[in-house]
């Protein structure tokens, strides 16, 4: 069974050693993050792929932003909904 954890963090960089201290406590094989609130520059790969993660990034500056952090490998990953009108540019989904 995997465990599977979602987080609405509202700001990952600000809640890096919360994050930190709860991928050693919790050693979850999925976790998802909303309100990621960075760039992709910005996003702490190299701390998440340290504890053995893929990353899979949905990023946006100040607001929204998704990401989903991983043991086992991803593919065919796609960031926004297909067939969808939206109009406005939030970055609200990872699939």
């Amino acid at each position: 069974m995997k465990k599977i954890i979602s987080w609405n963090v509202a700001s990952v960089r600000a809640r890096l050693p919360a994050l930190e201290r709860l991928l050693s406590e919790y050693k979850p094989d999925i976790i998802l993050l909303q309100e990621t609130k960075t760039t992709e520059e910005q996003f702490p790969f190299l701390d998440m792929t340290g504890f053995g993660y893929k990353v899979a990034l949905s990023p946006q500056k100040a607001y929204n932003g998704v990401a989903i952090l991983s043991k086992e490998p991803m593919s065919d990953i796609k960031t926004s909904f297909p067939n969808m009108n939206v109009q406005d540019n939030e970055r609200r989904e990872c699939l």
